[in-house]
């Protein structure tokens, strides 16, 4: 009887230490910043999608915007971290075109890499393929299909999506692990005679439970002029079943973030209205008919979305959300730093920046400037964070808010001695051409901290277009430089 006793408190004990050491784990999050290469006032980082990976580690993809005086480049890169944050490679791709951005990032069965982005000039996407050590396999340009979305399917082959540039008309096509295109359909939405060239594209595209696809994309004339957005449902090798428009009258942008299909396969989604600046996000049956809606009067609301480990949602954007089926309200929660997503989706589109991690999430945004990985609890926290940043430098020059519509606040510091050289003093707005677009007055500049406001206008007072703008600060012979996004 002693010996059974025994056993037994040893058990007890056992499943105590394992629950505890589950508890632990389960707690720890963190938050890490990097910069590979470089974080001066002409550094920039985007950053866009994560992947948990199958070595338990993380991958990550964005762009590299630096400014060397007198010229921009944007180069795409790809970060391999272990799963504590700590980076194993990063490598950054320059023999591109000057201005080239990664949007998607896959990881594949063999534990290698392909993500797909923009280059220009010429203006076209592109696939590169890394290794699982970083490596540079191949790389390849797509002249004839813009890439907006892309994901593995269950047989690991790739589904992309976006529009064909032949036809100018939604489109998705399905390629192998090597780059070869097994099939392309592209989709007239709309009938013949409605208003409207009928072009457009399917930003966010995703494998269903039947093996088909769906996806949300917006095109020009569906059933009235200006976009319409539109679900669209295929079979296995791209037919359509069905597509319906989106109802919604005051729709005249055409930017759509992410579609996801749950686990009752309801399909929950999220897109920009440009003409109100809000973000929507609807859920759907899985015919289409819509359930709910929300909008919201921010631009930042919620770019990517997934489903929790208890089957409720999780919107992901400047602050990350939990909402019920019914679109009840969980919790809200504020992060660090913000997803530096820009509206026309040419350097970051935020479809995939957070993922599901047991106990918890792991997502990417910008921090300070620089990349930004965060590892959340169940409950969208950061506890106790173990911070590992990069610090800023002393002479900075800032605008708020960024990203900014229509207009941004330039704030920076004068000294006794700048004020009285004002006329050495000049702010410069560029381009990611390195095209100067407007020189702005700093007239009774004073001492301490200044504040000028740029109206998104250039020389001429037109608006201008979405986009990044390097913000420089030129003092006789120094220059200091920030960069601010423009999202109409």
């Amino acid at each position: 009887m002693k010996k059974t006793n025994i056993k037994y408190k040893i058990l007890i004990i056992l499943s105590f230490l394992i629950i505890n050491s589950s508890l632990l784990i389960s707690q720890d999050t963190w938050v890490r910043s990097y910069a590979p290469w470089g974080n001066s006032q002409f550094d920039s980082y985007f950053v866009d999608d994560v992947v948990a990976c199958m070595d338990g580690g993380f991958a990550l993809n964005g762009t590299h915007v630096w400014y060397d005086g007198s010229n921009f480049e944007m180069n795409p890169y790809n970060i391999k971290t272990d799963s504590e944050g700590n980076i194993e490679w990063a490598e950054r791709e320059t023999h591109l075109p000057f201005i080239s951005c990664s949007h998607t990032l896959v990881e594949l069965d063999d534990g290698s890499f392909i993500t797909s982005g923009y280059e220009t000039p010429p203006s076209s996407s592109y696939l590169l393929k890394r290794n699982a050590e970083g490596d540079t396999l191949w790389t390849m340009s797509f002249y004839t299909f813009t890439i907006r979305s892309m994901q593995q399917t269950d047989d690991g082959n790739l589904i992309l999506s976006g529009m064909d540039q032949v036809t100018d008309l939604p489109a998705i096509r399905k390629i192998t692990p090597e780059g070869e295109t097994i099939w392309t359909q592209d989709f007239l939405m709309g009938p013949e005679g409605t208003t409207g060239d009928h072009s457009g594209y399917i930003f966010s595209v995703t494998q269903t439970s039947d093996d088909g696809y769906v996806g949300i994309g917006s095109v020009i004339g569906m059933e009235v002029w200006n976009y319409d957005f539109f679900l669209l449902k295929t079979n296995s090798i791209g037919d359509s079943l069905w597509s319906v428009r989106i109802p919604d009258d005051e729709l005249i942008g055409f930017w759509a973030f992410c579609m996801i299909q749950d686990s009752e396969n309801n399909l929950v989604f999220d897109y920009y209205k440009s003409w109100t600046y809000a973000t929507v996000i609807t859920k759907a049956t899985s015919e289409g008919e819509i359930n709910w809606v929300q909008e919201y009067s921010t631009n930042d609301y919620s770019y990517s979305i997934i489903e929790s480990e208890d089957n409720n949602y999780i919107f992901y954007g400047n602050t990350i959300i939990k909402k019920t089926p019914e679109n009840e309200l969980i919790w809200e929660r504020e992060l660090q730093g913000f997803c530096n997503i820009d509206g026309d989706r040419d350097f970051t589109d935020g479809e995939r920046s957070i993922k599901k991690i047991v106990g918890g999430y792991i997502c990417v945004r910008n921090i300070d400037g620089i990349i930004g990985l965060l590892k959340l609890n169940s409950d969208g926290e950061v506890v106790a964070a173990d911070e590992i940043t990069i610090p800023k430098p002393m002479n900075s020059i800032t605008c708020y808010p960024n990203p900014f519509n229509p207009s941004t606040t330039i704030s920076f510091n004068a000294s006794r001695e700048d004020v009285e050289n004002t006329l050495d003093i000049s702010i410069e707005i560029y381009n990611v051409k390195g095209q100067k677009i407007k020189k702005l007055e700093t007239i009774n500049i004073r001492s301490g901290i200044n504040e000028i406001v740029w109206d998104g206008t250039d020389e001429s007072n037109n608006p201008v277009t979405s986009g990044v703008y390097l913000i420089s600060l030129k003092y006789k012979e120094d220059v200091i430089a920030t960069k601010a996004l423009l999202l109409k």
